[in-house]
């Protein structure tokens, strides 16, 4: 038995994993897609495949958080975000390093939430943070 990946031949990303016995005879990948053979290597679904150097590239993921939260209006609160197989980064729409923080001052009552969106070899995602903004102490604990 062998385990294949099926890769793309447009991104190089493995979309599907095979385990293919390998008495069976030969297996064609799906059109515009190749296979690469994975037996031992920690690869699967959304991995990107650099067939030259033949390293396997884990999807990019991303954290991120605010503090202080909740917090009162016209006060200042801090997202911070780290970023892992990250090419780039977005926060709130704009470039940012691959991990840092920025401070925000929100000027409204209620939720105000970011968007953090982390971009690599292997596609992207994106991850969202909130902070509850009050007017006052007596809603921070009630």
């Amino acid at each position: 038995m062998a385990t294949y990946a099926v890769i793309s031949s447009a991104t190089n990303i493995c979309d599907n994993v095979v385990v293919w016995d390998d008495n069976l005879g030969p297996w064609n990948p799906p059109a515009d897609h190749y296979i690469v053979n994975i037996d031992g290597v920690q690869a699967g679904i959304g991995y990107y495949y650099d067939p030259t150097t033949q390293v396997w590239t884990a999807p990019p993921s991303v954290n991120a958080s605010f503090s202080p939260s909740p917090i009162f209006l016209s006060q200042s609160t801090t997202l911070t975000w780290e970023s892992a197989n990250a090419t780039a980064v977005t926060v709130a729409g704009a470039a940012a390093s691959l991990s840092g923080s920025q401070t925000f001052t929100p000027d409204k009552i209620g939720k105000f939430t970011v968007t953090v969106t982390a971009t690599g070899l292997a596609g992207s995602t994106s991850t969202t943070s909130t902070v509850t903004v009050v007017a006052t102490q007596s809603e921070l604990v009630g």
